[in-house]
């Protein structure tokens, strides 16, 4: 059973964990746009060995070095299904995309999205515990197998881990975790401690007993002379639309298709095809070539020459009603 004092330290772990993650909850609420609440912190110290690993399988994170005032390394994993939806988000999705995001563009967001929530969190702990605390920048940590959970062993074969209730507005209600090495864990609660003290008002337990010289009082003051305040007429300035937070990804590649034509040919047709076989497609000469982008319909164009290579001059971009009704109808073909 652990002791009174171990408990205590927990305690104040965690709620030093709420200060920190109630800033990546704004953080990552202005990257989703949607209502983000990360909640019920419950901290608890492990030996590397007790560590049920295998319930980490399918988890995507980030690993940081911290710096200054806590120097440590952290981990922040969240479940894949989860990040695909705070993925979609961020790129103007409606976080319940039928078809999954490609493997690169998933693990780009899920770095920019848990960078962003470290990166808050952090600077929240740093201006409560008074001291300056940096990070590094991120790691990511694909957990696809137990093999792979091994890179979160912390060098003194003791961690603590920190459980947060994460709720994202009619999407998720799911469980994330952040890790680090047990070592920290006095420093850390000593820094808290002494914080929690001074917000309190409390001084110190190491500062002399000897109590301070009575203050002077002040002598009485007059009451200032009061005026009406004229402010500076304002200039009316649009207000931007709410963008989107494509920004953060604009360095992900994706895959551009251009689609000549289709057909339809039974199996036999196949294998009777040789050298010089000559297929009819389902599309007429002149008529424009589809351009696909992750093999979603994005736009249609006409085939050009440049130099030796082909290329395709882009004469219509569908509208986001077009490429809807076209992922509709795909999904109802493939059906």
């Amino acid at each position: 059973m652990p002791s009174t004092q171990a408990v205590d330290a927990l305690d104040l772990l965690a709620e030093l964990s709420n200060i920190a993650m109630g800033s990546a909850a704004t953080a990552l609420s202005q990257l989703v746009r949607r209502q983000v609440r990360i909640t019920s912190p419950r901290a608890e110290v492990l030996d590397w060995a007790a560590l049920d690993r295998a319930s980490l399988v399918g988890y995507l994170g980030v690993r940081v070095e911290t710096s200054g005032a806590v120097s440590s390394q952290s981990c922040l994993l969240m479940r894949e299904q989860d990040v695909q939806v705070l993925v979609d988000l961020m790129m103007g999705g409606d976080g319940a995309a039928a078809r999954p995001l490609e493997r690169e563009m998933l693990l780009s967001g899920a770095g920019e999205a848990m960078n962003q929530m470290m990166g808050s969190a952090t600077t929240a702990l740093a201006d409560f515990l008074g001291s300056p605390v940096s990070i590094s920048p991120p790691d990511i940590l694909v957990l696809d197998s137990e093999e792979a959970t091994e890179r979160l062993r912390p060098a003194s074969g003791r961690l603590v881990r920190v459980a947060f209730h994460l709720h994202v507005e009619g999407l998720i209600e799911s469980v994330f975790y952040q890790l680090y090495d047990a070592e920290v864990l006095p420093g850390l609660v000593e820094l808290g401690t002494r914080a929690a003290q001074r917000v309190a008002g409390v001084q110190p337990a190491s500062a002399s007993a000897t109590p301070p010289p009575p203050t002077p009082p002040e002598p009485p003051r007059t009451a200032p002379a009061a005026r009406p305040v004229e402010f500076a007429p304002l200039d009316p300035r649009p207000v931007p639309a709410g963008g989107r937070n494509i920004e953060l990804l604009l360095d992900v590649p994706l895959l551009v298709t251009v689609e000549l034509g289709r057909t339809r040919m039974k199996i036999r047709d196949v294998l009777s095809l040789g050298l010089g076989a000559v297929i009819e497609l389902e599309r007429a000469a002149g008529e424009p070539v589809d351009l696909y982008v992750n093999d979603r319909l994005f736009a249609r164009g006409e085939v050009v020459v440049i130099e030796e290579n082909f290329g395709v001059r882009v004469t219509e971009i569908l509208s986001p009603e077009q490429r809807v009704r076209n992922l509709t109808r795909g999904l109802e073909d493939g059906a």
